[in-house]
């Protein structure tokens, strides 16, 4: 059993997680950006692995998402062009992760956390994406 994430499955890998400070809003098929503004009851962990994206609200899993049922995942901007994660899913519904950062490092300024969190994005749709491939 593994210590840190003792939620996994047989065969299964942490394959991405974010760094300290960084948390998900997750969204429906419609991004909401002022769910995420100031609403720190919605911050939760994402953590990536070989076979599911797992949303954590302290050590339980709040929400989980198989990676076989998603049909395609890219990035996408809202508001000022605030990065966000859109997956579209096999069954037609669809699931959209903001990132944000709630640390000393949101006082840096918007252009590092816009630039931060648009590297994040990328990051986490080309996990996905080459995770999806890899289940083909």
């Amino acid at each position: 059993m593994n210590k840190k994430y003792p939620f996994l499955l047989e065969d299964e890998e942490v394959t991405r997680v974010l760094e300290s400070g960084w948390n998900a809003v997750r969204h429906g098929k419609k991004f909401e950006w002022s769910k995420s503004m100031f609403r720190f009851e919605l911050l939760r962990k994402p953590v990536l692995t070989n076979k599911r994206l797992i949303l954590l609200k302290g050590k339980e899993i709040d929400y989980e998402l198989l990676i076989e049922d998603i049909k395609s995942v890219e990035s996408d901007t809202a508001g000022a062009g605030n990065p966000y994660l859109r997956m579209e899913l096999k069954n037609g519904e669809g699931v959209s992760l903001a990132f944000g950062c709630v640390s000393p490092k949101m006082f840096l300024g918007f252009f590092y956390l816009l630039g931060k969190s648009r590297s994040i994005v990328d990051q986490w749709v080309q996990s996905i994406n080459n995770l999806i491939l890899l289940r083909k």
